[in-house]
């Protein structure tokens, strides 16, 4: 897995809002045919805001792929440009391209899956599947047997 580093995407200092990133850039190969340098990289993924092109990359860490943060600085040419062209994107090596978009697209399902509504153990209150924590009493929610 690539080192991490806290702060640091790409060359884009505070980019990263604090978040751990991949430190290393998606690798770049060579034309040894015609001795130029082709970094052979495709874009995986963009969104309006930085915070969620933030968060995809740092899934695409946790799974071992570096991405390349493009566009972080942008958003005042916003006028002068097309706007779709200001918003941040993420540039993989393409041979990594398949891997990030199944990464990307299961952590998009998995945000959408309903979460069953549990009872606190301490007070039996109802609580909605996507907290944690008894809203009531502070009770965090009992482990799943297995």
């Amino acid at each position: 897995m690539p080192a991490l580093r806290r702060g640091v995407t790409h060359g884009h200092p505070g980019a990263g809002l604090g978040a751990y990133v991949c430190a290393q850039p998606a690798p770049i190969r060579y034309d040894l045919a015609g001795g130029n340098r082709s970094p052979a990289l495709k874009r995986v993924y963009t969104a309006e805001s930085l915070v969620q092109v933030v968060h995809v990359q740092n899934l695409l860490a946790a799974s071992g792929i570096a991405a390349q943060l493009r566009n972080a600085r942008l958003a005042g040419a916003l006028g002068e440009i097309p706007f779709l062209e200001t918003w941040p994107q993420l540039w993989v090596d393409e041979q990594l391209f398949e891997w990030a978009s199944q990464v990307i697209e299961s952590d998009r399902r998995a945000a959408n899956l309903p979460r069953a509504s549990w009872d606190c153990p301490a007070c039996g209150e109802r609580i909605e599947g996507q907290f944690t924590d008894c809203w009531s009493c502070g009770a965090e929610k009992s482990p799943k047997k297995t």
